[in-house]
């Protein structure tokens, strides 16, 4: 009997984690507030402060570039106006507010760079 009880509880513990480890990783699928798309810049615009991606698949879009976005080129730091036309980067985005159509880019990342 002093056997099974620490193995009952252990395993209640276990599966008591599991469905909260579950009920978390489920996504609004009706509201999507963020993403992500990987493609080609094919413009940049420092005045409306804007990068234009297209994915593989007509993807991609217009993002918005604030000082709260982080671009990275490999392990280092970059500034957006270090990107170039012509460049493959992934793109992680949010909603600028919901029920909002604009994307903003929280993280740039360069993928090649030729």
């Amino acid at each position: 009997m002093n056997r099974i009880r620490p193995f009952a509880i252990a395993l209640a513990a276990i599966l008591t984690l599991g469905v909260a480890t579950s009920a978390h990783a489920q996504t609004d699928t009706k509201h999507p507030y963020s993403g992500a798309v990987s493609g080609t810049i094919t413009a940049i615009d420092a005045t409306a402060k804007t990068l234009t991606v297209k994915g593989p698949n007509d993807d991609g879009g217009v993002f918005a570039v604030n000082a709260d976005t982080q671009v990275m080129n490999d392990a280092k730091t970059v500034k957006v106006e270090d990107l170039k036309v012509g460049w493959g980067v992934t793109v992680s985005w949010d909603y600028a507010a919901v029920e909002s159509k604009s994307k903003v880019a929280k993280l740039i990342e360069v993928t090649e760079a030729p």
